[in-house]
């Protein structure tokens, strides 16, 4: 697992990358519990071509990852998402299973 301090450096680093917001009130609800949030599926791509442009990616991948998972659980309720205040304790979870060994 990743130290508190290596955390917060990759943190930081990725989630300047992301916008001040994002409007996510354009999304398709799915029968299955799932949802499709075109505007957050694209913002998030355009943070990961800004990551594959930078060397020794690999945690920042996992982190953009983690950003993502825990953002699109928000973005299922809300219309305006501010990835910034994104919940630490809930990234923390997902961040750190992403980094867990395989078994």
């Amino acid at each position: 697992m990743a130290s508190e301090a290596n955390f917060d450096v990759v943190f930081q680093k990725v989630i300047s990358l992301w916008p001040a917001s994002i409007n996510v009130s354009n999304k398709k609800f799915h029968d299955n519990g799932g949802v499709t949030i075109p505007e957050l599926s694209k913002t998030h791509d355009t943070v990961e071509s800004a990551i594959y442009a930078m060397e020794d990616n690999g945690y920042l991948f996992k982190m953009d990852w983690a950003i993502f998972t825990v953002l699109h659980g928000s973005a299922k309720s809300q219309d305006q998402i501010v990835p910034a205040n994104i919940d630490l304790e809930k990234l923390h979870e997902v961040f750190d299973r992403y980094l867990a060994p395989m078994a």
